[in-house]
């Protein structure tokens, strides 16, 4: 029930996570952009400091389901503000013309593809041993069906999700690639390093909690002040290059935390590691809607997104 419930809020969750930079991309002017991005990513990182906080008073005193709990009451309060004051331009065109363009082949054998990919790599070393045959059969597969997934997306719609000009371009292809590996090393120390406190320092829930909150500040200090030097200057590489020095230099001093760190040290280490990510991770996005026509910003943006969280479940894994 609850492995069913997390795949429905997934799905709310990835097209949320991808709309929100969809709309800046195609109705925020280009010079502008970064400055946008920038601002969602420090709302992001607000969200997700107070998220663990929230979640871990509820386990520790009022049990976790209230966790899924409050939920519902959010969301209804956002459903109710986008309904109030967001004003979208209408797809022309009657509802059986917009099904005719979705590229449901596509969507399918995306899906079925990354599904077998993570399922290998969720099951590996966990369920089952690494060599079994569950583990390899569900990669191999995986791969295959991602790759009939660009043949399909080569040869058959009218109106691909993923169309293969995009790859043409050098910087779109460039980030795209860096994303795999960013969202490897982003999400490591989100997942596990409140898992590390609970187990290595027996702290509670929410004190787990709390020492994401020096991360997830760095990342929205990091974003701004990028976002802030983007706009003006208009220049995209010194801070990919500085934010992913950084971020491997934060990776690096994780590894250095053993079993008894300094509060220093757990307060420190996380400030290096989130001010890499902030600096880095909207430059990429910037850079990649950039370097395509203004009819692809929406794709690439999705498949900008979907590439860093199969980059962080291969991390995860």
């Amino acid at each position: 029930m609850l492995i069913a419930g997390r795949t429905i809020a997934g799905v709310g969750g990835s097209g949320l996570m991808s709309l929100c930079f969809v709309v800046v991309g195609d109705f925020v002017p280009t010079a502008k952009s970064p400055m946008y991005i920038s601002v969602f990513a420090m709302v992001w990182a607000i969200a997700s400091v107070a998220g663990p906080l929230l979640g871990g008073v509820f386990a520790d005193k009022t049990g976790f389901k209230w966790g899924f709990y409050i939920n519902p009451c959010i969301q209804a309060v956002v459903i109710v503000l986008i309904g109030l004051c967001m004003r979208l331009p209408r797809p022309q065109g009657s509802a059986l013309e917009k099904l005719k363009r979705i590229d449901f082949l596509g969507v399918v054998t995306i899906v079925a593809g990354i599904v077998l990919l993570q399922l290998g790599l969720t099951w590996g070393g966990q369920e089952y041993p690494w060599k079994s045959a569950p583990v390899i059969i569900s990669i191999i597969l995986g791969v295959l069906v991602l790759i009939c997934f660009g043949v399909v997306e080569a040869k058959v719609p009218v109106e691909p999700i993923m169309p293969l000009r995009l790859f043409q371009r050098h910087n779109t292809r460039l980030m795209f690639i860096a994303q795999i590996f960013f969202g490897m090393s982003f999400f490591l120390p989100i997942f596990y390093f409140p898992i590390y406190l609970s187990v290595a320092r027996n702290a509670t829930a929410i004190d787990a909690g709390t020492h994401l909150i020096s991360l997830m500040l760095a990342i929205s200090v990091a974003s701004v002040v990028s976002g802030l030097l983007i706009t003006k200057t208009g220049i995209y590489l010194p801070f990919i290059w500085s934010g992913v020095a950084i971020n491997v230099t934060g990776m690096g001093l994780f590894a250095l935390v053993g079993t008894d760190p300094s509060n220093g040290l757990l307060i420190g280490v996380p400030i290096v590691f989130g001010l890499g990510i902030g600096l880095a991770m909207q430059p990429m996005l910037s850079c990649a809607q950039n370097a395509v026509d203004q009819k692809d910003i929406a794709t690439t943006t999705t498949l900008f997104i979907t590439i860093r969280m199969l980059g962080s479940a291969i991390g995860l894994a």
